[in-house]
């Protein structure tokens, strides 16, 4: 199993700066990858683009790092707790059209899924 950081840039730093007021390029979460289960984690000071705003994007360039069929990845959002909220878990589901994937859909799940997902790797469902 791998944990570590994962930098990204957008395709979009026009878009990215003026609409959601975050600079272009050099974005960076934590990423746990285990097979074909990747659990993504906002980090708390990501300098760029999140990972749900930019989630096919992201998605694209883990799944073309690690060497996983876009059709057969679990995509998990993370965003740690803060005062503000608890732990969140979202998976993200995917159409995949042409090799790429598009059209993300957020399904809340609980630690415990999220956690099972990941341990489970491969022989996830």
């Amino acid at each position: 199993m791998l944990d570590g950081v994962f930098h990204y840039s957008t395709i979009h730093p026009v878009l990215t700066e003026q609409l959601l007021g975050t600079a272009p390029g050099n974005a960076r979460c934590r990423v746990r990858v285990n097979g074909r289960v990747v659990i993504a984690t906002e980090i708390p000071d990501n300098p760029g683009i999140s990972i749900t705003s930019s989630a096919e994007e992201v998605a694209m360039l883990v799944v073309s790092r690690f060497n996983i069929l876009p059709r057969e990845l679990i995509w998990i959002e993370n965003y740690p707790a803060t005062p503000e909220h608890e732990e969140i878990f979202d998976r993200v589901y995917f159409t995949v059209k042409d090799g790429q994937l598009e059209d993300p859909y957020w399904q809340r799940i609980t630690s415990e899924e999220a956690m099972t997902l990941l341990l489970l790797g491969d022989e996830a469902h």
